[in-house]
């Protein structure tokens, strides 16, 4: 919300990560019997870097579903009234049972679910925006504003920091770096990402 739609931005790295993928990541996987790239790992280095790399993989994602857990907890503690402490309990609970009894299906089932309430909340969303907001201020006028608050700049080349007035050449990298997004931050972090995700993300 903060930063409209750069977000998108990081995806621009995904095309550049797939032709690096397909050209050194899936033939070096292809060409040997592994079945994971902790294999790899344990084949080309030791079974020491395959271990310190899987636990690496585990506190990194330990961390990631602290977050995840937490950020619903608090909607839900909000919204129904319960100490937030419990809620985290309830909601860990709850995904770690249905995982457990239901294995694949089960999560395959819950995210077909939750998809399609994200989906619905989407077009709740869009629904309440042209009923509530377009009438007030018209669809261009609504567009208007979005534009003016910055909302739908999606492609940032050239930070507004780094515009080329001498006087501010001096402090134009800090701040150009301090940016949260634009084109060459966002494709080059997204490339390092989607390589992760793609190409060693179990």
């Amino acid at each position: 919300y903060e930063t409209g739609m750069e977000f998108v931005q990081t995806y621009f790295g995904l095309a550049f990560a797939m032709v690096l993928l397909s050209i050194f990541f899936v033939p070096l996987y292809r060409a040997q019997p592994i079945l994971t790239a902790y294999e790899f790992l344990e084949r080309r280095f030791g079974p020491a870097t395959r271990t310190l790399a899987a636990l690496i993989f585990l506190v990194s994602r330990c961390l990631a579903f602290g977050v995840v857990l937490y950020a619903p907890s608090v909607v839900m503690s909000a919204m129904l009234g319960i100490p937030l402490t419990w809620t985290v309990l309830g909601i860990g609970a709850l995904t770690t049972l249905y995982t457990t009894v239901g294995g694949v299906r089960a999560v395959i089932a819950t995210d077909v679910k939750q998809m399609l309430v994200i989906i619905g909340g989407l077009l709740l969303i869009l629904v309440l925006l042209l009923v509530e907001v377009v009438p007030a201020l018209g669809f261009t006028g609504a567009l208007r504003v979005l534009g003016a608050t910055g909302k739908l700049n999606a492609v940032e080349f050239v930070p507004e920091s780094l515009e080329f007035v001498p006087q501010l050449r001096g402090s134009a990298v800090k701040s150009f770096w301090n940016e949260k997004y634009n084109f060459w931050s966002g494709t080059l972090g997204g490339l390092f990402l989607m390589l992760s995700y793609f190409g060693c993300d179990q």
